[in-house]
């Protein structure tokens, strides 16, 4: 317990430390998870969940009723959409400076990346932070089989703080204000250090 403690108040300090640098939360949905697919939507919002961008983009190849069935995009709605080439630019401009927090920034940063092309990637200079990863060691669930904490899904993570969960998840723009709310959550949580006088 007394480890549990300790990365609970660490988490809380981290969350408050991204805070106060306005860092801007970014989401995206994709054609699915695989090593060829794609982003289909990104939405990226500010420390008080103002949208900053909210768009679709047109992938290269079709999106599977699989990811359909998740997100609601479909192949006829991104016919008119721009691509991802032809949104970049903007995306890089409004995080330019930025800390980028992310949910499960691992998978995100990755269909991303494999979006775009190696000169695009290279143009990409913000830091981006993981707040599944951070709010695992806020919550405190322990997986003794990875030996680490256990990740919690981001409607779950805000059920778990009170905070309520949007109809249209799985929306980049509405997961994207989600992780704004989940984070700025934890750093409004006491720091207890109780573990210091234990």
């Amino acid at each position: 317990m007394q480890k549990n403690l300790k990365q609970r108040d660490a988490a809380i300090e981290a969350a408050q430390s991204w805070m106060v640098q306005a860092p801007v939360f970014l989401d995206t949905e994709t054609t699915g998870v695989k090593a060829d697919d794609e982003v289909i939507s990104i939405g990226i919002v500010d420390t008080n969940g103002m949208t900053l961008l909210d768009t679709l983009i047109r992938p290269r190849k079709s999106i599977p009723m699989q990811a359909t069935s998740v997100h609601g995009i479909t192949n006829r709605d991104v016919v008119s959409a721009p691509t991802m080439t032809e949104t970049w630019p903007n995306l890089l401009r409004i995080i330019a400076g930025r800390l980028v927090v992310v949910y499960n920034a691992a998978f995100d940063m990755r269909l991303l990346f494999q979006s775009v092309s190696s000169s695009e990637k290279e143009q990409w200079t913000s830091e981006t932070v993981c707040a599944m990863t951070l709010y695992a060691a806020f919550y405190g669930e322990w997986n003794s089989f990875y030996g680490s904490y256990k990740w919690q899904k981001l409607g779950l993570a805000a059920a778990q703080c009170g905070i309520a969960v949007p109809d249209n998840l799985h929306n980049a723009v509405a997961d994207a204000a989600l992780t704004q709310r989940v984070v700025e959550y934890m750093t409004k949580q006491p720091i207890t250090r109780r573990y210091e006088y234990a």
